[in-house]
């Protein structure tokens, strides 16, 4: 450090040599330091690994290797990009899933072992690059365990659908609760009593009412037939449409917008919530139809006896539509005839 300072041309005096280094200087030599850096981070370390820790698709060392079906592991990096332009795999042509591939835990550790060992070694720019390239991995590693999936869309769909199940799950449950309480509540019993005490029938009103209508072969006029306590009950604190009666005094009313408010608030959460949750389905199932329709798709190509079914089922197509525009030509010219 001495020497870079006394190669500077704004060195400081001699007798200041040594103790601090000014603002200036010290810029200089850690712009001279990132530089080696950078040197010594393009020495090529795939030269000094074992070959199977290389991708085969970007023949550079894999940051994060992932192993397929077929049993050949890729960088996720590059396979992921491969995926996207042709859902099969590279070496073997079979198709493949981004959802079929998993962490390769035993050359990930080997290859961290290989980098460590390197980063030891005498050499000093291929140890700083082994060590700069070990650092990233590292990080690299930690981040993807720390949020696995949640760098992907469906990984986020996934977490808003669970948001949505937990609101409909709570607010769905208080929802039940207060209905199982209102129903069974001492007004609803006593609606019943008295409903039953007039003797009200459920297929057809009073008994009285019944009567008069038996006795009359048909609805009696003038005579309205009478609406049972416990359906009006339902209906003033169930309903928010019906307003409460004109005569019913402050205390009445506002008792009546508290109980719809316990009945109904928690129910458009919960309904809004299976709402979200189930255009996120959707979403989820798209998602999962676009990987899977390239797959099938790619095994498609291969099978006789798909493109067999479909140039049949093109000309069944074809000749049925053709026999259609005939007919319908011909009606129409009789019809003009």
């Amino acid at each position: 450090q001495d020497s870079d300072f006394a190669r500077s041309p704004h060195s400081t005096p001699k007798r200041a040599r040594g103790a601090m280094a000014t603002g200036g200087q010290r810029r200089e030599v850690e712009d001279r330091r990132a530089a080696k850096a950078d040197s010594a981070s393009v020495v090529s370390l795939e030269e000094h690994m074992s070959a199977h820790l290389v991708c085969p698709i970007s023949h550079c060392l894999m940051d994060e290797p992932v192993v397929a079906p077929s049993g050949h592991t890729y960088d996720r990096a590059c396979i992921a990009a491969w995926l996207e332009r042709r859902a099969v795999d590279p070496l073997s042509g079979a198709p493949l899933s981004p959802r079929a591939l998993y962490p390769n835990r035993a050359l990930q550790a080997e290859l961290l072992e290989q980098l460590g060992r390197l980063a030891a070694v005498g050499d000093a720019a291929l140890a700083a690059a082994a060590a700069v390239r070990l650092e990233a991995m590292r990080k690299a590693t930690a981040g993807s365990c720390a949020g696995a999936g949640a760098r992907s869309e469906a990984g986020r769909l996934e977490r808003f659908s669970d948001c949505c199940c937990c609101v409909a799950a709570w607010c769905g449950e208080f929802a039940r609760e207060q209905a199982l309480v209102f129903t069974t509540s001492l007004g609803a019993l006593a609606c019943l009593a008295l409903d039953l005490r007039a003797g009200w029938h459920p297929l057809g009103g009073t008994l009285a009412w019944q009567a008069a209508a038996l006795a009359a072969g048909s609805e009696p006029r003038g005579v309205r037939r009478p609406v049972p306590l416990l359906l009006t009950f339902f209906k003033l604190a169930a309903w928010p449409n019906v307003a409460a009666p004109k005569h019913w005094q402050w205390f009445s009313q506002v008792t009546l917008t508290t109980l719809r408010c316990m009945l109904l608030l928690p129910v458009v959460p919960t309904f809004l919530a299976l709402a979200l949750g189930g255009a996120v389905s959707v979403a989820r199932f798209a998602l999962h139809f676009k990987g899977v329709r390239a797959v099938e798709m790619e095994r498609a190509a291969h099978s006789r006896w798909w493109f067999r079914i479909r140039d049949a089922g093109s000309a069944v197509t074809g000749i049925t539509s053709l026999v259609i525009f005939m007919r319908v030509y011909a009606d129409e010219r009789r019809r003009r005839g």
